[in-house]
């Protein structure tokens, strides 16, 4: 072999060691602050950890991750590290909040982390103060994911940031800021992920958006979707005291323009819908505004409701296309059943209802199920039902990270319980 005759020449072995220590130099650094915590925590410790890498690296660094905490205790040196000539080029960027969510976002952002703006590709802010908008002091040619969790925002800086990413592709906006309106403009953005309160959510223009996740409590008093013809996924979660009032929303989106609602709700295959209360009126409507509906996944926090009386001659109207059905926190409780009944009987296209909570794998509740949901009366005879039982009481989708906006699979659980 020639590497074997390479081997053999004597006067050639301290250029090929200097040239694996060349190789071994410019391997890009991933710094992650989780991997440097272990077996204790210590954030003095683990900040002069931080300073010693950078100081004894030559280059390049492809990631750095730390804790936003430094942002508030030792910004100086946080801004000493960004400056570090071993992040010149850093393509990823984060400030891991790590469930600091007592901590308010006081601190500016250090200039010092806009010298990466034409190299980053990923980037997460956090705990902290953006500066204003000001001419192109916010533009990210080459970030495709952006995070921007529990920062302090002016509404104009934040459109400013949109803007200023030409070929983002996740963002994930969380936190207590309050906005009177947010606008997407984004020819390139592919999944919104919002947790924190705006009076207006407009979609104007987001040809390639595919998911709009509303997280953990309701976002926007009003929702309008202008464009957005590839929207596949939705997920809203409403804290709402009255269904009527989803109810009465679901209409106001129905009548929205022909020539937008229509098209852009029809796009919808994937609705994921959080409520206090279920209601067969709700869904019916909600129905007439996706009507195109695949899967339908359902959780309540609190199991109230009431046994509607089935208008069937509405009913009859609807083409309910659903192949798969996900009740969360499942415990036969009337309204639970009863909804779980009407899909039942006239879902013509069902494939799969998944029940899961707390006790719906017993035998006996299992057999009383099948009972009470009337199975043998079952609109598709091909339908198949699982009753499971998980301990699994988070939200779905879990988005902890703008990075998990483009999981493949929103709706798997982290504790083995797949739908």
């Amino acid at each position: 072999m020639e590497t074997g005759a390479v081997e053999k020449k004597p006067a050639e072995a301290p250029d090929t060691i200097e040239s694996q220590e060349q190789d071994d130099a410019v391997v890009p650094l991933n710094l992650d602050h989780r991997d440097l915590q272990f077996p204790r925590y210590d954030e003095e410790e683990l900040a002069g950890q931080i300073s010693g890498i950078l100081a004894a690296h030559r280059g390049p660094t492809r990631r750095l991750s730390i804790r936003a905490v430094h942002l508030h205790r030792r910004p100086d040196e946080v801004d000493a590290w960004l400056r570090s000539p071993a992040l010149d080029g850093l393509e990823e960027l984060e400030f891991d909040i790590g469930g600091l969510y007592e901590l308010a976002p006081d601190p500016p952002l250090p200039a010092s982390a806009f010298r990466f703006s034409a190299t980053l590709v990923a980037a997460t802010f956090a705990k902290c103060r953006f500066p204003d908008a000001d001419g192109g002091a916010l533009c990210f040619p080459k970030l495709r994911q952006l995070g921007l969790e529990d920062v302090a925002i002016s509404e104009d800086s934040l459109h400013g940031v949109i803007a200023g990413c030409p070929v983002l592709e996740s963002l994930l906006l969380t936190g207590r800021s309050r906005f009177s309106c947010i606008r997407i403009n984004s020819p390139t953005l592919v999944s919104l992920g919002l947790r924190v309160y705006t009076e207006e959510l407009v979609i104007e223009d987001a040809p390639l958006l595919e998911r709009l996740l509303q997280l953990e409590f309701r976002i926007a008093t009003h929702l309008t979707v202008i464009s957005a013809p590839k929207l596949e996924t939705v997920d809203c979660l409403c804290d709402l005291d009255y269904y009527s009032k989803l109810t009465s929303e679901a209409r106001e989106v129905q009548e929205l323009s022909a020539d937008s609602s229509i098209t852009v709700m029809s796009s919808v295959k994937n609705l994921s819908i959080n409520i206090p209360s279920l209601s067969i009126g709700m869904f019916v409507d909600l129905m007439r505004c996706f009507p195109c509906l695949d899967k339908l996944y359902i959780q309540t926090r609190n199991v109230s409701g009431h046994k509607d009386l089935w208008q069937h001659d509405v009913i009859k109207s609807l083409d309910i296309r659903m192949k798969t059905v996900v009740m969360r926190n499942y415990i036969a409780t009337w309204s639970q059943v009863n909804l779980a009944t009407f899909f039942v009987l006239n879902a013509k296209m069902l494939e799969l209802m998944v029940c899961d909570g707390r006790h719906s794998g017993r035998r006996r509740f299992i057999k009383d199920q099948k009972t009470l949901l009337h199975l043998e009366k079952r609109a598709s005879r091909g339908a198949q039902f699982h009753f499971t039982s998980s301990t699994c009481e988070h939200f779905f989708p879990r988005i902890s990270h703008v990075g998990d906006l483009s999981k493949a699979d929103l709706f798997k659980c982290d504790s083995d319980c797949t739908f």
